[in-house]
């Protein structure tokens, strides 16, 4: 019976290691466009997480996803081993290494899968990173596109009392040739050429600060630049501002919240920028896959939540933005529900 009841928690102990999560997104969203009329979509998303705890510094993690399209009738659907990782400490430094989610400039410059490593260290209340790898198939398929290889970028963040503070340079490079360069025939000084495109390195500085007054109102501002600009008319500048009431969170029945965000960015800015309501080719009518005619967008989003149950949570948001240089409108009407466990 000893013998017994040490196999019994050397099992248990082995279940431990390993957790499972999911998540469960019900998404429709109705878009119009000035230049292309309107057209709507509905899917489900299903979300499946593993996490295996290697030792006591190291932990693996995957993540499988399936898409089902209502959109028609015909019954699209795409099951994908979307992510895996292992993330854990070396000394004092936080490393994450493999296929992972990488945010950038708030989620504004790059919000997507990244094939690469990045480490992590802090230092009191200032936190420092850096990483190397190459967009992923999220980032360079689909409406959205990425057109480089690689790209690397370092970062700083602190907190001090209510007021946080971050900033980042990343760069983006070895992209795609589907043009040339000819600055004589094109001698503005944006890079490209009437008969094609030459993907030149692209910079891009971000500093962001965030806030809370009193405990519910949150603000927010980041201000963005890029080494280049697309097209004459458009800009290498960006900037976004943040206002947010309360939030709702998915642990609290009955908890609700409100945000609004303005955004003025050049079309070199956003590389890849998606949220739950927002679909990709909202801001793909204007970041298009053909490079050479991306634009920036100016405009609002608003957002209202509220928590139904306990994990799931509710959303419904708007966006109307404006090309910064066809000033094509699309106005984005979205709702989703959110269930995780």
């Amino acid at each position: 019976l000893d013998a017994l009841g040490v196999r019994v928690a050397a099992l248990e102990k082995k279940s431990d290691n390993v957790k499972i999560t999911g998540q469960v997104r019900y998404r429709y969203y109705h878009t119009t466009k000035r230049d292309a009329g309107k057209r709507s979509k509905n899917d489900l998303r299903s979300r499946i997480w593993f996490a295996g705890q290697v030792n006591n510094s190291w932990k693996y993690t995957a993540m499988l996803q399936n898409v089902q399209d209502f959109t028609d009738n015909i019954g699209n659907e795409t099951t994908s081993f979307q992510r895996a990782w292992v993330d854990g400490r070396i000394g004092g430094v936080k490393v994450t290494a493999g296929r992972f989610q990488n945010s950038l400039g708030g989620g504004v410059v790059y919000d997507a899968r990244m094939d690469g490593v990045k480490a992590a260290y802090g230092l009191g209340k200032v936190n420092a990173y850096a990483y190397y790898g190459k967009p992923s198939s999220s980032a360079t398929t689909g409406t959205w596109t990425t057109p480089y290889k690689k790209m690397a970028g370092i970062g700083l963040a602190a907190k001090f009392g209510k007021v946080a503070a971050d900033a980042g340079y990343d760069v983006f490079g070895d992209g795609e040739v589907t043009g040339t360069y000819n600055a004589t025939t094109n001698p503005n000084g944006n890079g490209w050429n009437p008969a094609g495109a030459r993907i030149e390195r692209d910079k891009i500085f971000n500093i962001g600060l965030k806030g809370t007054l009193g405990k519910d109102v949150n603000l927010g501002f980041r201000y963005l630049n890029s080494n280049r600009k697309i097209q004459n008319a458009d800009s290498k500048n960006g900037y976004v501002i943040d206002l947010g009431f309360k939030g709702a969170k998915a642990a609290k029945v009955g908890s609700w919240g409100i945000a609004a965000r303005y955004m003025n960015v050049g079309g070199a800015i956003p590389l890849s920028y998606v949220d739950d309501n927002s679909p990709a080719f909202v801001g793909a009518d204007y970041v298009t896959k053909n490079f050479a005619t991306r634009e920036g967008w100016k405009g609002y989003e608003v957002k209202a939540s509220y928590t139904f149950a306990k994990n799931m949570v509710g959303t419904v948001a708007y966006y109307d933005w404006k090309g910064k240089v066809t000033s094509n409108k699309n106005r984005t009407l979205g709702a989703h529900l959110m269930f995780t466990f």
